[in-house]
């Protein structure tokens, strides 16, 4: 009877004992490595910046902010003609964005901006034979500074400052935390694997371990993916909020990659457990 009771304990609450641990664990590793490969992804900052019509709609947001400058000083909308095109708002968002994902300072170049403007007002002067007496250089100069002022606001991503920072800290817990994870993970592997004279059984618990991190990796991603609530950030501009949405709908599918890794992981094994039992099963 004694040694019945210590059977069952070795193959069967030993194993199984671990075998939870282990899918804690495993559950914890696949958010890390999600986390850092999703969320902390720059590349998927870049994308959904790019995908996500942003720097289209920062030239609007830009031009309706200039119309609020411009009307005061009564000069004509027409100014504002080719100030704020994609190219130059493509490339100076990219420069920005390249250099603060990097950890670096930028300041955005206003020059086209303020360049395109002056010259648009002074064609506007001179078309309409404005007397030089008539003309608020002081104002003009201060409207075309504040335009700049707006640009430059705009297009700058005040966020990334605190996701790099972010990004930092998450770093050192992969470098410290993903190999302490990793050994103890080793440590109830062995614990399953010497649980058992045949390893079929052994490896059932191991399956199910994965099986278990397969869906506790999943179910959180899956549920904000169906429910689509990172659409619902209340976060301003609109323009911003968009591509937030994008980068974190990118970031969320990256936990299913881990996940759908885990279940390839559980489905191997559980081949192995089969063709291990089969051979058995003809040897005798």
């Amino acid at each position: 009877m004694e040694a019945t009771r210590k059977k069952k304990i070795k193959e069967y609450i030993v194993p199984g004992i671990a075998s939870f641990i282990l899918s804690i664990l495993l559950t914890v590793m696949g958010y890390l490595i999600g986390t850092y490969f999703g969320l902390f992804n720059k590349a998927l900052v870049i994308d959904a910046m790019n995908k996500s019509t942003y720097y289209e709609s920062v030239n609007k947001y830009c031009y309706t902010e200039a119309l609020d400058y411009l009307y005061p000083s009564n000069l004509d909308e027409s100014v504002l003609e080719n100030v704020f095109t994609i190219k130059n708002t493509y490339n100076q968002g990219k420069n920005y964005l390249l250099a603060v994902l990097n950890g670096d300072s930028y300041n955005i170049n206003t020059d086209y901006v303020r360049d395109t403007l002056t010259s648009n007002i002074e064609a506007y002067i001179q078309s309409n034979n404005i007397p030089e007496e008539n003309i608020d250089r002081e104002g003009i100069n201060n409207l075309i500074y504040h335009i700049c002022l707006i640009y430059s606001k705009n297009l700058s991503v005040s966020f990334l400052y605190y996701y790099n920072s972010l990004k930092a800290i998450f770093r050192q817990l992969i470098v410290y935390g993903l190999p302490a994870l990793a050994l103890l993970s080793i440590a109830c592997l062995l614990v399953i694997l010497r649980s058992n004279k045949w390893l079929h059984r052994s490896l059932r618990f191991v399956s199910y371990s994965l099986l278990a991190a397969t869906i506790m990796t999943s179910i959180l991603p899956l549920g904000l993916l169906i429910s689509k609530k990172y659409q619902q950030l209340n976060v301003r501009p609109v323009y911003f909020s968009k591509m937030l949405a994008r980068y974190l709908r990118a970031s969320l599918n990256i936990y299913l990659v881990v996940s759908l890794i885990l279940f390839i992981g559980a489905l191997l094994i559980i081949c192995v457990i089969y063709y291990k039992k089969k051979s058995l099963m003809k040897s005798m």
